[in-house]
């Protein structure tokens, strides 16, 4: 019986989908669920996830209702995956993000304790948040809050780190503890694997790498460049990244 769900949200993201697919199948131990919830992407992209749904038989959920807000689209969506989890643990992912660790499930289920609610990566700019991007949860914590991942909006302040998307995760650590996992982003320390690319990170559990996350994923990875160039150069860049990103992933994984 699975032990693990993992989560992720889709946007105009297949080919990541697709690599994080082949990362999660060819580094697990053992049994798990996953969930993939697309949110709206175009015609190619369902057909891309159909596909894959064929050949790994996950569960596709596709998803009607429209945000304007990326944040809350991803809130919502999430909220909507989750409701079908039926194993103790479930694992939010980015759908730009790949496993890179042999044996990601149990390593990462055996850092949970009586005191543990959920092992994730340090925020940039508050460490006693984890971010969503790679998230694993004891759900039965979970629910015990009853907690929302939609943004916790406030019309007197903009969205951030505090309010946004799965930010409502912080009332666990009122009762109970995260483990905290390091992290580099390559654009601004020097990582393993991801040098050449710009804001890529790599997460490590124990001094080994356990992930990596390229980026802003479904704008191509536009927003990552601080260049004074117009939006579709960047989406270049974004595009070539993005290729170069997939290739690194499938020789770790592969090799």
């Amino acid at each position: 019986m699975a032990k693990i769900t993992v989560v992720t949200i889709c946007y105009q993201s297949s080919d990541f989908v697709k690599t994080q697919c082949e990362s999660l199948y060819n580094q697990c131990s053992d049994n798990f669920e996953y969930i993939v919830l697309d949110n709206g992407s175009k015609i190619k992209h369902i057909k891309n996830l159909l596909k894959l749904k064929s050949k790994y038989d996950f569960t596709l959920i596709l998803e009607n209702k429209n945000y304007e807000n990326g944040s809350f689209a991803h809130g919502f969506g999430l909220d909507s995956a989750i409701k079908h989890i039926k194993t103790r643990y479930f694992m939010i992912l980015d759908s730009d993000v790949a496993i890179l660790m042999k044996n990601w499930d149990i390593n990462l289920i055996s850092l949970f304790k009586e005191n543990i609610a959920a092992v994730g990566v340090k925020t940039t700019n508050r460490e006693t948040l984890p971010q969503n991007r790679l998230l694993l949860i004891d759900k039965l914590k979970y629910d015990e809050f009853k907690i929302s991942n939609m943004p916790q909006f406030n019309k007197k302040e903009p969205l951030n780190s505090e309010n946004d998307t799965s930010s409502d995760i912080k009332r666990l650590n009122k009762k109970y503890d995260f483990i905290l996992l390091d992290y580099i982003n390559t654009r601004f320390k020097k990582g393993l694997h991801f040098n050449g690319l710009i804001g890529v990170e790599e997460y490590f559990l124990e001094g080994k790498i356990l992930a990596t996350h390229f980026g802003r994923g479904s704008s191509l990875g536009a927003a990552k460049y601080k260049i004074k160039v117009p939006r579709f150069v960047k989406k270049i860049y974004g595009y070539l990244d993005k290729r170069r990103w997939i290739n690194i992933v499938e020789n770790l994984i592969n090799n």
